[in-house]
């Protein structure tokens, strides 16, 4: 079975966090309305179309969110999670790089340079 991870909406170091001169303020940036208009868009017009047409279906798609994300967003989001059997939603307040790197690499990869690179590449 193929797992994919999209962090759909979430705090932490990515770029919106990296510029942001505290949480509160990354957290404006993050879900502005503007932005989130877009985000909502390319996922609806053009990820799901993908997926809702793959011919084989053996997958599951896990999308990141902030358990602090606005009601309006996680619901819209909760919406199109119960229409597909290959989505669901996971909410983190701080994600553990080396558990989330457990569940989809091998043992031998943990903790060394190798093992952020895959995880991060998944993540993108």
């Amino acid at each position: 079975m193929i797992v994919g991870h999209c962090r759909f909406s979430w705090v932490g170091f990515s770029d919106t966090g990296r510029l942001a001169s505290d949480i509160e303020r990354a957290k404006i940036e993050l879900w502005n309305p503007m932005r989130m208009a877009i985000r909502f868009w390319l996922f609806e017009q053009v990820l799901l179309p993908s997926l809702d047409t793959q011919i084989d279906q053996g997958f599951v798609v896990s999308l990141l969110i902030s358990v602090d994300l606005p009601q309006k967003y996680r619901d819209r989001l909760e919406a199109i999670v119960q229409e597909r059997h290959f989505a669901f939603m996971r909410q983190q307040k701080k994600i553990l790089m080396k558990l989330c790197a457990s569940k989809f690499l091998p043992h031998s990869w943990m903790g060394t340079k190798r093992s952020i690179f895959a995880l991060t590449t998944m993540m993108l």
